[in-house]
């Protein structure tokens, strides 16, 4: 985030068809020039399948350790619901709390 916006996405290619373990070495150095171009790392995007909205155990377990390992102001896990039965949803979660509430920002 710059100014409040958004204004860089990078998509880690590392993952499977049933699983997302991010590829730390690569993603650290993406951060790292974001951070000397004033850039702050604000989260994660990624989906889950059968229209889970969710986090998983996985996700809660990343954004602990993405949170403890850096000294940020916000971190937000937004999840993609796929699902052949409905449009794809994202609900975003505040992982700065323990609770990880989900946010009201909803887009479809």
């Amino acid at each position: 985030m710059k100014k409040g916006c958004v204004c860089r996405f990078y998509a880690d290619r590392h993952t499977s068809l049933t699983e997302y373990h991010p590829d730390i070495e690569v993603l650290n150095r993406v951060i790292s020039k974001w951070w000397r171009e004033q850039i702050v790392f604000a989260g994660i995007v990624h989906s889950h399948p059968n229209g889970y909205s969710g986090l998983s155990a996985s996700d809660m377990a990343y954004a602990k350790a993405i949170r403890e390992a850096n000294s940020l102001k916000a971190l937000w896990f937004g999840v993609g619901a796929v699902s052949l039965k409905k449009n794809m949803e994202i609900v975003f979660y505040d992982c700065m709390r323990d609770d990880f509430p989900i946010t009201l920002i909803n887009i479809k």
